[in-house]
């Protein structure tokens, strides 16, 4: 999740001509639509909730699986002490959720791949007791950052683009048209035919110039 995404906000700097008037989150209906918004609006908080879960559970459950696997600890101490792991690790994933969801910026940064130092010494220290390794770390945390970003993707980014793209549907505004350069004459608010007519007129005009000094050339030669 970065700056590169098409927020309302980004398409009326590109089109304003389309989207000046129309820069409001199409899900709460009352900020601007900017990526920081995206990942805030109050109206997603129980769908935030649910992109957390998803992208936490199967790692966590994968990594249990490791640790067991590795038969680190004694045969007969190994239940209580994997009951302990678990509760140890649900505790670090508890305080990396509160971490990326104190704030927009937190969310962003987590999106993108960066994480807290203080996060990491936590999990370090289950690498130091040799109960994890670090590569194994390494290896989980890098697959929350990409389900994180695909539940994003799946439960905030495409709802939100199907209500902007009924929404221009109702305005008569076609996909391809989003992506083309705003006109000139948006800025007159007029004459957009007529601008045309005289930007080809122009054309015309240069083409006519350029033939007539080519003849003319051609005479200067032939003479």
């Amino acid at each position: 999740m970065h700056d590169e995404l098409s927020t309302l906000q980004k398409m009326a700097i590109r089109r304003p001509d389309l989207y000046a008037n129309h820069i409001k989150c199409p899900v709460c209906e009352s900020e601007v639509e900017t990526i920081l918004h995206l990942l805030s609006c109050k109206e997603r908080k129980e769908i935030w909730e649910e992109i957390w879960k998803k992208s936490t559970a199967k790692p966590l459950k994968q990594l249990m699986e490791k640790i067991q696997d590795q038969k680190r600890l004694s045969k007969v101490a190994i239940k209580k002490d994997l009951a302990e792991i678990q509760s140890s690790l649900q505790e670090i994933l508890q305080n990396l959720r509160k971490e990326v969801t104190e704030s927009p910026e937190s969310t962003r940064n987590f999106a993108i791949g960066l994480l807290k130092k203080n996060t990491w010494k936590k999990f370090s220290l289950l690498v130091e007791k040799k109960i994890i390794t670090r590569n194994t770390v390494q290896e989980k945390i890098n697959e929350i950052f990409r389900r994180f970003i695909k539940q994003i993707r799946k439960l905030v980014w495409k709802p939100r683009c199907s209500l902007v793209i009924q929404s221009d549907k109702n305005r008569g505004i076609i996909q391809k048209n989003k992506f083309q350069k705003a006109s000139n004459t948006f800025r007159t608010k007029k004459g957009t035919r007529r601008d045309k007519r005289k930007a080809g007129e122009d054309k015309s005009f240069n083409l006519i110039d350029k033939r007539e000094k080519t003849e003319t050339m051609k005479g200067l030669i032939m003479s």
